[in-house]
């Protein structure tokens, strides 16, 4: 298991550009910067990270957010629930970014609490 801090230096210190790749990441958040501290989509909205835990190849996130962001077109990250945690696994250009609710932290990625899911591509 990697260390909160072997896992930082493996996802990178400094900001990553991702490409929206799937239809999803196309239609609500289009491409995003993140950071281990911060996670900035098109248009400029944002939500503060604080990372939690390892979670088998994702890393897990506490979303701070005390509203929903409006993205692009009016969507939301997590339709109608307010994003409490995020897990990111990144396999080589890929990225997959799993989006779940608030409340209790989520187990797996395939928790009840999984509101989207979104892939993008590392530059």
């Amino acid at each position: 298991m990697l260390s909160s801090l072997a896992l930082v230096l493996a996802l990178g210190l400094t900001p990553q550009h991702w490409t929206a790749l799937s239809q999803t990441a196309m239609s609500i958040t289009g491409d995003v910067t993140f950071q281990p501290t911060q996670m900035t989509f098109a248009g400029g909205k944002s939500v503060a990270l604080s990372y939690l835990k390892k979670i088998g190849q994702y890393a897990l996130y506490r979303v701070s957010a005390k509203s929903n962001p409006h993205l692009l077109r009016g969507n939301t990250i997590c339709g109608p629930a307010l994003p409490g945690y995020v897990a990111v696994a990144r396999d080589g250009g890929d990225v997959a970014v799993s989006f779940f609710s608030a409340g209790i932290p989520p187990s797996n990625v395939n928790a009840p609490s999984l509101c989207a899911t979104y892939r993008y591509i590392a530059h």
